[in-house]
């Protein structure tokens, strides 16, 4: 499944600051991640990343279903 998003660029979008790194996580299960307690990185975390594109392989993301 391929994920797409946009970078941020805007002084607005931005809070007038540098984006350093992008964080892609998702519910890996729970479908509550109340405190961050399911969430699953795929990319960003720990090592900074500026991807705007990832594919995820190997994952129970399952493309169509939301997130």
């Amino acid at each position: 499944m391929q994920v797409n998003w946009s970078a941020l660029s805007t002084s607005i979008e931005t809070g007038g600051l540098t984006i350093t790194s992008y964080n892609l996580e998702y519910d890996a299960g729970s479908q509550e991640a109340v405190g961050g307690s399911s969430w699953a990185n795929l990319v960003g975390y720990p090592s900074p990343s500026l991807l705007t594109s990832y594919t995820a392989t190997g994952t129970t993301v399952v493309s169509g279903a939301p997130y």
